[in-house]
């Protein structure tokens, strides 16, 4: 998690450095911030659906968080291998899944097929979250074209011999909004995409381990077996 703001204060440590100060008044325009951002996010709600978008905001917020792995469910699994509960609710969703799934009398027949499709569908959840974002990610640069466009349609509707001096400055307080666009895009959304992207497939592993190891709580092996098999995966992740 540390690597994250890290990387987006060198990323803007880059960006001020780049440029003298005095420079980014003409990028920072209402015009620039308004089609690029207020276009993304008018994009983002066009092109995603609900559920996506939910599970969009809770994949953002768990970079923020600490990173979890098989570690954290040890506990869990001696509870479980011994008694097949909980104290209290597990922080993965697939045991709390199973668990339900125990106490409701399933059987282990309908309750592999049942927990392999809660696995799938977890897994397809946060997929969509991930391509919501390398989708959003294409808009940002055309949006800021069309803003610049759009500049540029007044600059030249208004030009005259009395205001060629200004043509100049109108022009590149035009160009401001691909500029954004192209920072949006290559700076922030694609960036964010690809590291959901590597959060997914951790996620995906272990909750591969996990699905292994709730079968074989399932089939009723013995605890040493099965806090042996998570001890390994541990130590092999």
């Amino acid at each position: 998690m540390l690597t994250l703001p890290i990387g987006f204060v060198l990323f803007i440590g880059a960006m001020l450095l780049s440029t003298p100060l005095s420079s980014w008044s003409t990028y920072l325009n209402s015009h620039a911030i308004l089609i690029v951002i207020g276009g993304s996010i008018a994009v983002l709600a066009i092109a995603t659906p609900g559920s996506a978008l939910k599970q969009l905001a809770r994949s953002m917020s768990e970079l923020l968080g600490r990173e979890t792995d098989l570690t954290d469910h040890s506990a869990e699994f001696q509870e479980l291998s011994e008694s097949r509960r909980l104290p209290r609710p597990s922080s993965h969703s697939l045991i709390n899944y199973a668990v339900e799934m125990w106490d409701a009398g399933t059987s282990p027949e309908v309750f592999t097929v049942l927990l392999s499709q809660r696995k799938e569908h977890l897994d397809a959840q946060r997929l969509s979250a991930v391509q919501a974002l390398k989708n959003l990610a294409k808009y940002p640069p055309a949006l800021g074209m069309t803003g610049t466009v759009m500049g540029l349609v007044v600059l030249f509707a208004n030009l005259g011999e009395d205001n060629k001096a200004t043509l100049g400055p109108a022009l590149g307080l035009a160009m401001t909004a691909t500029f954004f666009g192209l920072l949006l895009a290559n700076g922030i959304i694609m960036p964010l995409a690809d590291r959901l992207s590597l959060q997914h497939m951790r996620w995906k592993n272990n909750a591969q381990s996990v699905y292994e190891l709730l079968l074989l709580v399932n089939r009723r092996e013995p605890a040493t077996l099965v806090q042996g098999e998570v001890k390994d995966r541990v130590a092999a992740a």
